[in-house]
């Protein structure tokens, strides 16, 4: 991967300017760049006004604790993102993960967020296991390659036997073990949307959970 290189960040009244003017702009990749917060704050500005973003990569990007709320409650106010994209950005700690999972309270948009490679833990998972409660938009959830245990694994299959528009969760190489595959098998007998969940590898689980989780997802 290249090393993360550092933007200049355009002046807030300019990014939301140019994020209002232009209608072809509809996929942002800044991935492996150094934002840093004034360059979180500004994309925060823009996320919040712009309507014709679809798609946001922020991979490897290393956010800071006020980028990452701002970006947060901007999500609360778009209307047009589909997907954000912050794996492996080391800035989104289990509070910035809960605060994502606050905008989607309000946000009816947002198809697919992508966590794997964060600080996201377990309580950011409980954060968003508690939204995904009646959250209906949101279709893919990534929180693989996190610290993941029991505990979130837990609350997650709380949500997922309830909530009826996930359909692809991925808690690959996280500390799940068998108490929260069994949890989630149990919950996805009540579930009727989920279409695919990957759980491996996780050195703590016996590998027959992925089997009999397919078969269940595939009912």
């Amino acid at each position: 991967m290249r090393a993360p290189t550092a933007v200049s960040p355009l002046p807030l009244p300019s990014t939301r300017a140019r994020a209002q003017a232009d209608t072809r702009l509809t996929s942002l990749d800044l991935s492996s760049n150094a934002l840093g917060e004034a360059g979180g704050l500004a994309l925060g500005d823009l996320v919040a006004h712009n309507q014709t973003i679809l798609s946001l990569r922020l991979c490897a990007c290393p956010l800071g604790d006020d980028a990452v709320r701002a970006l947060a409650e901007a999500l609360g106010r778009n209307v047009s993102l589909a997907t954000i994209d912050f794996s492996k950005s080391s800035g989104v700690s289990p509070e910035g993960a809960a605060l994502l999972a606050g905008a989607l309270k309000t946000n009816s948009m947002l198809a697919s967020l992508r966590l794997s490679g964060t600080r996201t833990g377990n309580p950011g998972a409980e954060a968003l296991a508690k939204v995904l409660k009646t959250n209906t938009s949101l279709r893919d959830l990534d929180l693989s390659d996190t610290t993941l245990d029991d505990k979130g694994a837990v609350a997650l299959a709380a949500a997922l036997a309830v909530n009826r528009g996930l359909e692809t969760l991925n808690i690959g190489n996280t500390n799940v073990g068998d108490a929260g595959a069994k949890a989630l098998c149990d919950a996805l007998a009540k579930n009727v949307s989920l279409r695919a969940i990957d759980l491996g590898p996780n050195p703590r689980m016996d590998r027959s959970w992925q089997q009999l989780l397919d078969s269940v997802v595939k009912k």
